[in-house]
């Protein structure tokens, strides 16, 4: 199952209309469907099991052993679009400290070029 481009959003036990899901621009890791099979995963979830919390929660817990693990020196490049969203998200790099050590988030931050950057060097 992959990600749909906008739609609506189940959170805090109510629908948000009107979300686009590009705007997040993420990647997503799905599992092979062998994989989840062989671990006895349901794929998907009917309308009905997602907002149900309990089976939610349940498939989420089950979902913990298909995570993709990477450090930040796995990091080559953090691709912004403009100048002025370097301060800020510096500033959230900074905030999550408590999962990486002070010279990671430093290294981090020299991984960070624009679009801008892109189209005017390139």
């Amino acid at each position: 199952m992959s990600k749909p481009y906008e739609g609506t959003l189940w959170r805090n036990g109510k629908y948000v209309d009107g979300v686009r899901f590009y705007d997040e621009r993420e990647w997503r890791y799905v599992p092979s469907l062998d994989s989840m099979l062989q671990y006895k995963f349901k794929p998907s979830l009917t309308k009905e099991e997602f907002t149900a919390d309990d089976i939610r929660n349940y498939n989420n817990t089950k979902l913990q052993q298909f995570k993709l693990s990477f450090s930040p020196s796995d990091i080559k490049y953090i691709i912004l679009d403009s100048e002025t969203e370097v301060l800020d998200f510096i500033k959230k790099l900074r905030y999550i400290k408590a999962k990486y050590s002070k010279d990671d988030i430093d290294l981090l931050t020299t991984r960070i070029i624009t679009m801008e950057q892109i189209r005017k060097d390139f």
